[in-house]
């Protein structure tokens, strides 16, 4: 995953609800995923950014 795409997302997790984000995230990687047809991928994906989200909201 390119570095400038979690850099983005960590600022936002700094200054953004973080459930709010992570509804957001789960919206954006469906619609992209839906189109490639890769639900594997796209499974991981979430599973990745929800540990991340989880990590930054305790």
């Amino acid at each position: 995953m390119p570095g400038d795409v979690v850099q983005a997302f960590a600022g936002e997790i700094a200054s953004r609800d973080v459930r709010r984000l992570e509804s957001y995230l789960s919206e954006q990687v469906a619609a992209q995923f839906d189109i490639a047809g890769e639900l594997v991928g796209r499974t991981a994906l979430l599973g990745f950014w929800r540990r991340l989200f989880q990590s930054y909201s305790l």
